[in-house]
């Protein structure tokens, strides 16, 4: 599809929700979703000897209990925020009931690093952030398939914009109008290429699509990693990280790219090993 008529394209879809990514409302921060599988996991034993309750009064009896031995974390009181656990792999059984649910191997080792401490991010941030590269869409969009994994979508996006710019950036507004609905990794040459073109001379029309956008929650994931600097209007990679995201990029590119499949993405995601480690382990490299 040429640029003007995406742009065409985007302006006059009805519903943009349906073109675009998709994750859970809710809370993201990764010490809410620790306890959000922290206190599934106790909701679990307590229904399995007998005691039975329904997880939304469990889950907020138990976030009032824990915020009294917490001070710099405001804990989340509702149940909703699991679905976000089970999306990051913390949790597995994203179509199951809660009782169904599995604690997956990422949140144990976590739970092990900080000594369920969960507000103590710095010990765990590394599997934090294997478990937000291993994250992945896939939903069916109209005409084709998603499937991909945001992040590292992301990251090739900023790494080409500086072939261009010569910033590893873009706006807010560029994001929500291109990467959002990208729909799988090789877009994203057609995505710079819709990004740069937009600067010339169609900022207005960039600006109307974004508005036409209702809010991305997967920021919320993005926030927290350190090799990114988010703000109100951009999106950029620090600095002091360029050059650990370019060798990431480049292995994403020789390595997982050649076997994109869900399945393959889902048990990746539930392993303890970082998205490199699992395909390398799996003999895919």
């Amino acid at each position: 599809m040429n640029f003007k008529n995406r742009i065409d394209y985007l302006l006059e879809h009805e519903n943009l929700k349906e073109i675009t990514w998709y994750t859970p409302k809710h809370e993201w921060s990764i010490i809410d979703l620790c306890y959000s599988a922290f206190i599934l996991e106790k909701f679990k034993e307590y229904n399995k000897i007998g005691e039975k309750v329904g997880l939304v009064q469990f889950y907020k009896q138990q976030s009032e209990t824990l915020q009294k031995g917490i001070d710099s974390h405001k804990l989340t009181a509702t149940s909703r925020i699991v679905p976000n656990a089970v999306y990051i792999g913390l949790v597995k059984g994203v179509y199951s009931k809660n009782l169904e649910r599995e604690i997956a191997d990422p949140f144990f080792e976590i739970q092990k690093r900080c000594d369920g401490n969960f507000e103590k991010v710095e010990m765990y941030y590394d599997i934090f952030e294997q478990q937000v590269e291993k994250m992945f869409v896939n939903r069916k969009r109209e005409e084709s398939e998603v499937l991909l994994h945001p992040l590292f979508v992301l990251y090739k996006v900023l790494l080409l914009a500086y072939e261009y710019t010569e910033r590893f950036a873009i706006s807010k507004d560029e994001f929500y109008a291109f990467v959002y609905s990208t729909h799988n990794y090789d877009d994203v040459y057609q995505c710079i290429e819709y990004i740069v073109k937009s600067r010339i001379n169609h900022l207005e029309e960039v600006k109307k699509i974004r508005g036409k956008v209702s809010e991305v929650r997967i920021f919320g994931l993005f926030n927290q990693i350190k090799s990114l600097e988010v703000t109100s209007d951009s999106i950029k990679i620090r600095d002091e990280y360029v050059e650990d995201i370019k060798k990431k990029i480049h292995k994403y590119e020789n390595i997982i790219t050649k076997r994109y499949d869900r399945q393959l993405f889902k048990e990746a995601l539930y392993s303890k090993m970082s998205i490199f480690e699992y395909f390398k382990e799996e003999s895919y490299e």
